[in-house]
């Protein structure tokens, strides 16, 4: 994984152990980070065991709001749709961007800049 996806807060994805972690502390020059688990607790792991939580819609529903439509609602700053097992972040109305987001750091960036929005 590159450093410079992570923020302080991201969910991650230990490498081999399937457990979730949160990035507490991020060294990009030393290659490490200082995670936590509720499991097992704080950890020094280098970037290259660690990856992306993958989006799913049981992560979705219990964070935003689902619409009659079937769009989820990101606290008024845009939606989130599945379109073929796919989830697609969209801002700025039917004109505006869409972007596939695949993994849950991506989407907590991304609300992070445009609305300082933490999930």
């Amino acid at each position: 994984m590159n450093p410079k996806e992570l923020r302080i807060g991201n969910y991650v994805l230990f490498r081999n152990h399937n457990e979730v972690a949160t990035v507490l502390i991020i060294k990009e020059i030393a290659q490490y980070a200082i995670t936590s688990t509720v499991e097992t607790g704080n950890h020094f792991v280098h970037y290259s065991k660690l990856e992306g939580v993958p989006i799913t819609e049981e992560f979705i529903a219990e964070n935003f709001e689902k619409h009659a439509y079937g769009s989820f609602g990101l606290n008024g700053h845009g939606y989130l749709e599945i379109e073929d097992g796919k989830f697609h972040l969209l801002l700025g109305g039917f004109s505006g961007l869409k972007k596939e987001v695949k993994y849950v750091h991506e989407l907590q960036n991304i609300l992070f800049d445009i609305a300082g929005i933490e999930i």
